[in-house]
């Protein structure tokens, strides 16, 4: 049996399955093993059917060619997917999961009974007390489902079910410093899949421009076959007028190149204001054709590089004398899902079902327990054979009464781990967060407002919120009927629920401290949001809802910079409340 750091990656392609066995190790990793099963060619149009049976057939042909064992298995789903990258805010990591999955519900476009997902870190690290960002990906459970029919059928077993611009990711982080600035284009047959680095975070794309859009332009440009052109397209960089060729095919991949500007403005725009691409990896067959590298070179304005060898992926001997190593590179999806499975890389995303994953754990163990079974058989046989000879052994077995003391132990710590009542009160705080949540935006909003905006002009532009902390606080329960049965006199009214925020920032354009006067007097304009929707009544100070803390340094010009806290007490409306306002809004 393999160690864990032995693995099988397999890229599910449009045209061919591509699979890698490797070894991952301290200093790299070691390919011992790769195949490349091509699949029927989309000449005779077929339908999703007969591609589900391609599918099954290529896994077959490949697991008749190659041993693979128990080794961990991961494999890609071609062109599927969905993905989102959703920003969180300050919370221990213990609350994350719970928080992903209320964010998971909203963002993602099917109900999550219909769909499998996952979701990892989108930063290379995280620091305590900052808000935190997680790329979210999902996909069709039936699409799963038939992926792993047609795996099944072939026997073989499936640890990871990935996504190529992951796998993409993944392959060029682990074998290449790549610094913020950095963009990956890989050119498939189905799509091209673009990978974007930004300010310890990445961004990923699928764009419906690829291999194949060329080849049904030279089959609509020159009236011949699907295959024709094909092969027209691969001989492109050895054709004896390979500009002339070229020239055909650009439109095609300046529409391309159209695409990828889209979304680095829009990246740039939306989340990564000093974006600027440096430095742009080039993987696929395409890029053979030096004139592509060139337009991309010219369009993107920065150093390229096409991917034609690896700094830490290396071939064994054995592998080196295959026909398939000259065209490593496009096994890097391939190479990128076995790294994973081996677990190297940053990528952890696995929207293999849980069942399943099950399933192939206690496929993994199922040697083992026969293995047991059979030396308990023996370890019997043999005790029973010398019971005769060795009943002084005996006396050394514990105690009955010793055994029966470690059963109370043991049963005591089962009940306790049983008791989920601890853990039933933390998801209720973090399902507090999720049922609040606009209101809490809505506070801040209108604590920035204070300080002036665009269309707004206040005392200062130039005030920061870096922090922000939620505390819930659901209303007790209200006596019950004392042990003698008597009913409460006089039921008091629930308690409502109450948001504690603390909201901490700083400004170093201010003349003093007295900016939180002024402060105070802009949330008498809003004052409604912390006592449930009414007015602020004749014996109640603004004090009992916002309270502050500040601290100031001297600074150049006479200014200082000033340190604040305010903590804010949110009475959210009552359900009532919000029905009547729902009501009104409908009339």
């Amino acid at each position: 049996m393999f160690g864990s750091n032995v693995a099988w990656g397999i890229d599910v392609g449009e045209t061919a399955l591509r699979a890698v066995k490797l070894k991952a190790g301290k200093s790299g990793a070691t390919v011992l093993a790769f195949d490349c099963v091509a699949r029927a060619s989309r000449a005779d149009g077929y339908s999703y059917v007969d591609k589900e049976e391609q599918v099954r057939e290529a896994f077959k042909t490949l697991v008749g060619r190659n041993k693979i064992g128990s080794a961990k298995v991961a494999i890609s789903v071609p062109g599927a997917g969905f993905d989102r990258f959703i920003a969180l805010p300050a919370v221990s990591m213990k609350q994350v999961p719970q928080i992903v999955k209320y964010e998971a519900r909203q963002q993602i476009p099917f109900p999550l009974e219909e769909v499998a997902w996952d979701y990892q870190l989108a930063c290379d690290r995280h620091v305590p007390g900052e808000g935190i960002e997680v790329a979210l990906f999902a996909i069709k459970s039936q699409i799963i489902q038939q992926m792993l029919a047609g795996v099944s059928a072939a026997g073989l077993g499936v640890d990871i079910i990935g996504m190529s611009r992951l796998a993409l990711y993944n392959v060029l982080k682990y074998d290449r410093q790549i610094s913020s600035g950095s963009m990956i284009v890989d050119i498939g047959a189905g799509s091209t899949d673009i990978v974007i680095l930004a300010d310890g975070n990445f961004r990923v794309r699928s764009i419906p421009i690829s291999g194949e859009s060329v080849t049904k332009m030279l089959q609509q440009k020159f009236g011949i076959s699907y295959e024709e052109a094909e092969e027209l397209k691969k001989k492109a960089s050895q054709s004896k007028q390979p500009d002339k060729m070229f020239g055909v095919m650009r439109p095609t991949f300046e529409k391309l190149l159209g695409e990828i500007h889209k979304t680095i403005g829009y990246y740039k725009q939306q989340q990564f204001k000093t974006l600027k691409i440096d430095q742009a990896f080039l993987v696929g067959e395409s890029f053979k054709m030096q004139p592509l590298v060139d337009l991309f070179k010219e369009s993107l304005g920065c150093s390229v590089e096409v991917l034609s060898t690896f700094q830490r992926v290396s071939l064994a001997p054995q592998a080196a004398q295959s026909p398939l190593a000259a065209n490593l590179p496009s096994f890097a999806v391939a190479i990128g899902l076995g790294l994973q499975a081996a677990g190297q890389g940053p990528v952890t995303i696995n929207v293999l079902p849980d069942e399943s994953k099950m399933q192939r754990e206690l496929s993994r163990k199922k040697p083992f327990a026969v293995a047991a079974a059979a030396c308990l058989g023996i370890a019997l046989a043999a005790g029973f054979y010398g019971a005769s000879n060795d009943r002084k052994v005996l006396a050394g077995a514990p105690k009955p009464e010793a055994l029966i003391e470690e059963s109370k132990a043991l049963k005591t710590q089962y009940d306790e781990a049983r008791d989920t009542d601890a853990v039933k009160q933390e998801i209720a705080g973090i399902e507090g967060f999720g049922n609040y949540r606009e209101i809490m935006l809505q506070t801040i909003n209108e604590f920035s407002s204070c300080f002036g905006t665009t269309e707004k002009p206040g005392i200062s532009r130039d005030i920061f919120i870096d922090e922000v902390t939620v505390e819930v606080k659901e209303p007790k329960q209200q006596a019950a009927a004392d042990e003698e049965g008597e009913q409460a006199q006089g039921e008091k009214p629930k308690e409502p629920t109450t948001i504690e925020m603390t909201i901490k920032g700083w400004s170093a354009k201010l003349k003093s401290t007295a900016i939180y006067d002024q402060v105070v007097a802009r949330y008498l304009g809003s004052v409604d949001i912390f006592t449930g929707g009414r007015p602020l009544g004749p014996k109640e100070k603004l004090s009992e809802f916002i309270t502050y803390s500040s601290e100031e340094s001297k600074q150049e010009a006479g200014e200082v910079k000033v340190k604040f806290t305010a903590t804010v007490k949110i009475t959210p409306p009552s359900s009532e409340a919000k029905a009547e306002d729902n009501q009104e809004e409908n009339l």
